[in-house]
């Protein structure tokens, strides 16, 4: 699968190591007041929030780990407006895993009250996470407008196929040169109100 369309205004956000994305023209986050942004795994390194946050500082950003960087957060971002929750994403039809905390996209999102809100980027680097949690993406009653997301070892064709079907288009590939088998997928989702701007 390659990139189907051309983002003008697409730019890289996030310095060049394994947490930078390409988003498709983030400076138009700073007109939407209700901008909603997920991040799936940080491994500490919240880089991209922090950037994301530079360009468009009104957006409300949420961090997902079931590993505590708390204190990694307030000591390398001080002044990264971010909240940090301490639980990883699992697929609705997966099971509990014993040793980590998880919860599904549904429970999260009824739980911080966003069940109907837009999520302008979803961005996903929860190692293999993703192919048994993006199902709940595309069948959630948000509008996710964009998703970040990072593939490890093979790639699963479905997910390609189930993206391009609900409306969402590859605008960014690259190889992720520091995790071998990695690749970094950046897809929006076309669709009237993303080109009005609201």
């Amino acid at each position: 699968w390659q990139p189907s369309f051309a983002c003008p205004h697409d730019r890289l956000v996030g310095p060049i190591r394994d947490g930078h994305k390409f988003v498709c023209d983030p400076h138009r986050l700073r007109k939407r007041q209700d901008c909603l942004v997920y991040s799936l795994g940080s491994f500490g390194d919240f880089s991209f929030e922090a950037a994301l946050q530079q360009i468009a500082p009104n957006c409300e950003i949420h961090v997902f780990d079931d590993k505590e960087y708390q204190e990694d957060l307030m000591k390398d971002y001080p002044n990264l407006a971010a909240t940090l929750h301490p639980w990883s994403m699992r697929g609705t039809n997966s099971s509990k895993d014993a040793e980590k905390p998880t919860k599904t996209f549904p429970e999260i999102l009824k739980e911080l009250g966003h069940e109907s809100r837009r999520i302008d980027i979803l961005k996903a680097d929860c190692e293999s996470c993703e192919w048994e949690v993006y199902p709940d993406w595309l069948s959630a009653p948000n509008e996710i407008t964009q998703i970040l997301m990072e593939s490890h070892l093979s790639v699963q064709a479905q997910l390609f196929q189930d993206f391009h079907d609900a409306g969402y288009v590859i605008f960014h590939k690259e190889p992720n040169l520091i995790y071998q088998g990695g690749c970094e997928w950046s897809f929006l989702k076309l669709g009237r109100s993303f080109w009005r701007g609201r």
